[in-house]
């Protein structure tokens, strides 16, 4: 019986539960597994890392309360060819960035023109409360359900599915698309559909609701 693989599985186990667990305590976005080559990878000249990457919008930059904690929410851009208002957004070459070498025009639909029933990666969180020590991220999305009503989904960095809620949208200014969002009293349905970490976070906890 190899006991050095069943006493590693036992840590790694030990160490998932207590993260599961420290999340559901405290509403800390979790951090992302790093997993880095081990000894018998040759690290020549074919190596490839693999990662994913996100247009973000700096300049749009927000801090945000996650139940009662604050977190920076880095918005998402996409290309867009027709958008509903005027950007001066574009895509930047990182080679030419001292020289603004832009290369193609991006923006941001707004969430009030999505088609109904479709998913959209709203913005990236970065909970940096246990900082230096780690980083944790949250990816927020947004479904359109009707038209004011939408349902909102954080995941963790490692496809925790964390959070589920349904708000409406309030308008506040339709000349300028100002809104803001309320979450419904009734979320029975989004439970039963849908096995997240957070059940016992207060709606009105949430990072797109003014309560």
């Amino acid at each position: 019986m190899d006991y050095k693989y069943i006493f590693t599985t036992i840590i790694f186990f030990f160490i998932v539960f207590n993260s599961v667990y420290a999340q559901k305590i405290d509403y800390s976005l979790p951090p992302p597994i790093k997993i880095t080559p081990d000894d018998e990878v040759d690290l020549n000249d074919e190596f490839i890392l693999e990662f994913i990457s996100y247009p973000i919008s700096v300049s749009y930059t927000s801090i945000l309360t996650l139940a009662d904690r604050k977190v920076l929410s880095l918005p998402i851009l996409m290309e867009e060819e027709n958008l509903p208002i005027k950007s001066s957004a574009k895509l930047m070459d990182p080679l030419r960035w001292e020289s603004k070498g832009y290369i193609t025009g991006i923006g941001r639909s707004s969430i009030w023109f999505m088609e109904k029933n479709r998913e959209m990666l709203y913005s990236i969180l970065i909970d940096i409360d246990n900082f230096p020590n780690s980083i944790g991220i949250g990816y927020l999305s947004v479904i359109r359900l009707t038209d004011d009503i939408y349902k909102w989904i954080l995941r963790g960095p490692n496809d925790e599915l964390l959070y589920v809620v349904r708000g409406e949208k309030i308008v506040l200014d339709e000349s300028v698309g100002s809104s803001t969002f309320i979450s419904l009293e009734d979320q029975e349905d989004v439970k039963s559909h849908h096995d997240f970490l957070w059940k016992d976070l207060p709606p009105n906890k949430f990072v797109m609701f003014t309560r």
